[in-house]
């Protein structure tokens, strides 16, 4: 049985006031916890740009039927936020988040440790006037709204997938859970 088949359908009211059926999207599985602790279960997967859980689904398991599971197994709830934009998109994505930015200007600064300073407090703790003098005294290094953003996609790159042994099993357990609601 594919993700939403066994939820049902609801009547929804657009805003001209038609009604549209689709899936009930209220439904929810919960996605039992040795899929996601049992390292024996899973395989690691580094997303590539244009990678999509249906992509994926297919690519490693020869269907796209269990696209779902990558979701879930990896509490991705919504894909514009928690799966990793293409380099295209994320540009994209930039200069609509940055309107009045260039995606070179400064986002922020990080000290020697790496730590993320605010330059008001580098002027206070150096006794200088200017954010210049701060960040050479505090050997602050720039931080580009590009490599910013780009290294918040990239944390998103690395999820873990059910082995390929096991999928059949997750779908059994979805089927038995649902059919108990």
């Amino acid at each position: 049985m594919t993700y939403f088949a066994s939820h049902g359908s609801v009547w929804y009211t657009l805003e001209d006031g038609s009604q549209l059926m689709m899936n009930d999207l209220t439904v929810f599985a919960n996605f039992s916890s040795k899929w996601k602790e049992q390292s024996n279960l899973q395989m690691n997967y580094e997303i590539r740009d244009g990678d999509t859980p249906v992509l994926l689904s297919n690519r490693l398991y020869d269907t796209v039927k269990y696209w779902w599971t990558i979701l879930l197994i990896n509490n991705i709830s919504d894909m514009t936020e928690q799966w990793p934009r293409t380099y295209d998109d994320l540009n994209r994505y930039i200069e609509q988040k940055y309107p009045n930015n260039t995606k070179y200007d400064v986002h922020h600064y990080i000290d020697p440790a790496g730590l993320v300073v605010d330059l008001i407090s580098q002027r206070i703790k150096y006794g200088v006037l200017t954010d210049a003098e701060a960040i050479d005294e505090g050997g602050l290094e720039a931080v580009s709204i590009l490599e910013y953003e780009t290294a918040l996609n990239e944390n998103k790159r690395n999820i873990i997938l059910v082995d390929p042994d096991f999928i059949s099993l997750v779908q059994k357990e979805y089927d038995l859970q649902m059919s108990e609601e």
